[in-house]
């Protein structure tokens, strides 16, 4: 019956192999249910393997959308699941002053382990609203709140670029 309720819903009938990856990954009826009510499109069957072994659930697109995040597109979806983007992850980010963040931008945020924390390491010692591609690149390379704080003159922070220069080459090439 499953198979029947798939190709109702706008869902191509599985391969045999596919039914039995659905019945691995515990595909759920009330998955592909909750995705239509959400507005997603049908998923074809590989794309609602993917949801259902990441765990995606009607009460984790509930939970998102209360959240105020609906990500994109069904493949953004996997990619939250997968990455573990929670409610509670996007409200940290929201209580930090990062509310309108794109699901890419939290994508980008959850790969680096970017927390609130490590913004408010930056805030406490200057650092003002951020923007995430700068986070990224820092994160990226490592840079922390310590280390703008040992390569700072003068009492000045240097610049986001300037920290991602200095620490991508190992010094500051300004100073030649």
């Amino acid at each position: 019956g499953f198979n029947d309720f798939l190709a109702e819903n706008g869902i191509a009938r599985p391969t045999e192999e596919q039914t039995y990856a659905l019945m691995a990954v515990d595909a759920r009826r009330e998955l592909v249910s909750a995705l239509r009510q959400a507005g997603y499109p049908a998923p074809g069957v590989d794309k609602l393997i993917e949801l259902s072994a990441v765990r995606v659930t009607p009460a984790y697109i509930r939970a998102l959308a209360g959240q105020g995040y609906r990500p994109t597109s069904l493949q953004s979806l996997v990619e939250f699941a997968a990455l573990n983007i929670t409610p509670d992850f996007i409200g940290g980010f929201v209580r930090a002053g990062y509310g309108k963040l794109s699901p890419g931008e939290l994508i980008q945020l959850k790969a680096l382990n970017i927390t609130p924390d490590y913004v408010a390491g930056f805030e406490r010692i200057g650092y003002r609203d951020l923007p995430v591609d700068a986070l990224v690149q820092m994160k990226a390379l490592g840079v922390t709140p310590e280390f703008a704080l040992s390569v700072r003159r003068g009492g000045a922070l240097p610049s986001p670029d300037r920290l991602v220069q200095i620490r991508a080459v190992g010094r500051d090439l300004s100073e030649r």
